[in-house]
C-alpha cells in the first residue's frame, strides 16, 4: 500500500458468538498514518455512519492523504500498540 493508517478503536468480543470482534469506528481515537516515509500521529474522527473518517494532527490540522492504495488497520485502544523503525 502507499499509505498505512493504524486506528486505535474500541473493540470487544461479540456477545452473539463470544468469538468475533466488534470494532467501533464511530467516535474518535488516536491514529498513526504512514506515508512518504513519514509517520503522522494524531486523531481520527467519525460523527456517524454517514460521515467520512477525518484525520487531524496533534496540532489540530487535517492530515491530507496522497492518492494511492490505503491499508487501514484497527487496533484495540485498551491494549494495542504501534511500533516501527
Amino acid at each position: 500500500p502507499d499509505i498505512v493508517i493504524v486506528m486505535s478503536v474500541k473493540e470487544r468480543t461479540s456477545p452473539l458468538d463470544n468469538y468475533h470482534e466488534e470494532i467501533t469506528t464511530i467516535g474518535s481515537g488516536k491514529v498513526a498514518i504512514f506515508q512518504n516515509g513519514t509517520i503522522f500521529e494524531g486523531t481520527w474522527q467519525k460523527a456517524d455512519r454517514q460521515s467520512q473518517l477525518t484525520f487531524k494532527s496533534t496540532s489540530g490540522e487535517e492530515i491530507k492523504l496522497k492518492p494511492g492504495r490505503i491499508w487501514i488497520s484497527a487496533i484495540p485502544d485498551s491494549h494495542g500498540q504501534v511500533s516501527f523503525q
